[in-house]
């Protein structure tokens, strides 16, 4: 069971170590697949916003190689987008490089992960949280084009995003972010 969060109620949570875990799961994709279709790139945040259940780094570790096995199974092209709100770097050293892409929602995330130890990201800007109606955004650090200027430096910066939880705030920012022009854009990183 999972912690009480944001007052609602404790669930139940199926353990990435446990062996239904690759049961269920490839049930899972099998049926979003007939459902959706299938692009190859696969959400999983282990323990967002919540505590792993064992502690340890291998254990953390072994999640990180069950989501991975899970997905390789299911398309060896896979690709495991994982944001890097709840990142754990076991978790994402459990994976090769060419099959996880992070989001660094906030663009500095990063920081505190050593760039990611060289697995690619997209730098990302996150504001209007929870759909508030403000008028905000760091028009200045926007103008500076923090993404053309990190391309140069960080190989494994594939791209930009916008992560917003609501788009009602402030046009003149979403503008000027579209606008600046970025360094041309490594989305489609060598996959060997």
């Amino acid at each position: 069971m999972t912690r009480r969060w944001a007052k609602f109620p404790k669930t139940a949570q199926l353990d990435p170590t446990d062996p239904l875990f690759q049961t269920f799961g490839s049930l899972f994709l099998q049926t979003q697949k007939a459902l959706l279709g299938d692009y190859g790139f696969y959400a999983a945040d282990p323990f967002h916003e919540s505590k792993p259940t064992v502690r340890g780094e291998a254990y953390l570790n072994a999640v990180g190689q069950a989501i991975f096995t899970l997905l390789h199974d299911f398309n060896p092209q896979s690709v495991w987008v994982m944001q890097s709100w709840s990142l754990r770097d076991p978790i994402m050293k459990a994976v090769p490089k060419e099959h996880l892409l992070i989001w660094d929602l906030d663009g500095r995330i990063r920081l505190r992960h050593d760039n990611f130890s060289g697995y690619p990201f997209l730098l990302g800007r996150l504001d209007n949280f929870g759909q508030k109606t403000c008028f905000h955004g760091n028009i200045g650090r926007t103008a500076e084009n923090e993404f053309g200027k990190l391309c140069k430096e960080l190989p494994n910066l594939v791209g930009t995003g916008l992560f917003m939880e609501g788009s009602l705030s402030n046009p003149l920012y979403y503008e000027a972010l579209f606008d600046v022009k970025p360094a041309a854009s490594r989305w489609m990183w060598n996959r060997g």
